[in-house]
């Protein structure tokens, strides 16, 4: 752990600040548990293979799913990685209840059905990643909390088949929801699928076209965690990042954290002065703002995707993070940067109070609706110290 020794002292000390250890050592958590070795994991459920040609009618009504598609990138040189980031996935049911996304996913025929109307756009990156806020797994044992989200581990499949290569599990639900035996199913099931997994203390280390990309995650919403505090998971992760960071290598740091403004800016510079080369967050169910620190890009919160913890898209505005990432001379840059606005929902039917059913089919959008995205991450991004003033937007 040498390495270590190259964080310098002020880092460290800005976060142990806010570090407070429990006078008595609380049981292990899921999170601490040692490295679980997957077995591939046998289903007998049959999922659709093919795309429908249209929603069946017990659904909202949508619309069609049309889209500019951005040009199609030459051939990618060594060195070079895109990488596309979504925020909150939640594929399964909540507190038992299947009638929600379980029912659209069957009802739809489509293998990859939350998301037809992006995959496209997966397909073209090197490296998918999404924050996976649930489980896939069969326990019947589960936490005493207001909200759990599960589905069943076939649904695993669904990622590999949208060109999503890696998950982060770094969050409130995935740990926590069917207590260890749900989150050991799990990452077993998604591994078993061929999906990366990062979490709390485990980076997913990878290597795309010549260059290693290391990621690496932590839950600072600990609503479920009463063992640590948002300090000591952000030490966690600097630790990470001193021990893992080396010449030529990207290092993505990936956060699920609480609305707490100052802490996650003065955190997430710490992550960039100590070698990340990128910051991404999510929990809000909102979008955030992004800025650009020392010539790195920190985006505060993606929002929700496919998020199936919730009938209704309160708030339908969401994006994906495009970041392509160019290695020359052992050192790391940004070399583009730019976003696809999406909404949460295909769905256009409408509660009595004028709110967005949820279809659980996130789709880009265009023109007007486009727009507001736009004015929305950008309105939310000028409240930052050094808050982006633009980006390039494909689909307007």
């Amino acid at each position: 752990m040498q390495k270590l020794r190259m964080i310098p002292a002020m880092l460290l000390l800005c976060l142990l600040a806010s570090c407070r250890v429990p006078a008595e050592p609380p049981e292990a958590s899921p999170t601490g548990s040692a490295p679980i070795t997957t077995t591939e994991t046998e289903t007998t459920t049959e999922l659709p293979t093919e795309l429908p040609t249209e929603l069946p009618t017990t659904l909202p009504p949508t619309e069609p799913l049309t889209w500019p598609v951005p040009p199609v990138p030459p051939p990618v040189a060594p060195g070079v990685v895109r990488m596309t980031f979504a925020g909150d996935c939640t594929l399964g049911g909540v507190n038992g209840n299947d009638s929600g996304f379980p029912r659209a996913y069957a009802g739809s025929g489509s293998l990859t059905y939350p998301f037809d109307g992006v995959r496209h756009l997966f397909a073209q990156d090197d490296l998918t990643v999404i924050n996976f806020e649930g489980t896939l797994t069969d326990a019947a044992r589960q936490a005493d909390k207001e909200w759990r989200f599960r589905g069943p581990p076939e649904y695993a499949r669904i990622l590999p088949a949208s060109s999503i290569e890696a998950v982060s599990l770094a969050n409130n639900h995935a740990p926590y929801d069917y207590l260890e035996q749900g989150f050991r199913d799990t990452m077993a099931n998604l591994r078993a699928a061929g999906v990366g997994v990062t979490y709390t203390d485990h980076p997913l280390v990878t290597v795309v076209n010549g260059v290693e990309v290391v990621v690496v995650s932590g839950s600072a919403a600990l609503a479920e965690d009463k063992s640590t505090t948002p300090g000591a998971v952000a030490l966690g992760v600097l630790m990470q990042i001193g021990e893992y960071k080396r010449e030529g290598n990207i290092i993505i740091a990936d956060m699920h954290w609480d609305d707490s403004p100052a802490w996650q800016a003065r955190t997430a510079r710490t992550f960039i002065d100590a070698g990340a080369d990128l910051v991404v967050g999510h929990h809000a169910h909102a979008l955030r703002g992004i800025e650009r620190y020392k010539g790195k890009y920190i985006a505060y919160g993606l929002g929700n995707f496919a998020y199936g913890g919730s009938p209704l898209a309160g708030e339908p505005e969401t994006i994906l993070l495009h970041v392509t990432f160019v290695v020359e001379n052992g050192q790391p840059a940004v070399a583009g940067i730019a976003v696809t606005p999406c909404y949460i929902t295909s769905s256009t039917s409408r509660n009595a109070n004028g709110v967005l059913r949820n279809d659980y089919r996130p789709r880009v959008v265009t023109g007007a609706q486009a727009e507001a995205v736009r004015t929305l991450l950008l309105e939310r991004s000028r409240g930052l110290a050094d808050g982006i003033d633009q980006v390039e937007f494909y689909g307007s």
